[in-house]
């Protein structure tokens, strides 16, 4: 089992949506095993809504937001200001 989780883990270090969950890549490595465990594989499942946020995440990457709206979300997020929810 454990060589499955750690496999899981593995797959998993450089996607965005566990990335955001466990930044710290010391946190990803001690935690997300213990999360895969956990959840028996079933918070992949669509019905977990996991999924749904992954896929939306996923999405982002493709679908940029237009100019105007990207240099208020960066020029925001640089100057440390309080980014709204887009």
């Amino acid at each position: 089992m454990n060589r499955v989780v750690n496999t899981i883990a593995q797959a998993f270090s450089d996607d965005p949506v566990a990335r955001w969950f466990y930044p710290d890549p010391q946190r990803y490595l001690k935690y997300f095993p213990s999360f895969v465990e956990a959840s028996g594989g079933t918070v992949f499942y669509r019905s977990a809504g996991f999924e749904r946020l992954f896929r939306d995440i996923q999405a982002a990457r493709y679908h940029p937001l237009r100019n105007e709206a990207q240099r208020a979300f960066a020029g925001k997020l640089a100057l440390g200001g309080e980014v709204d929810i887009i």
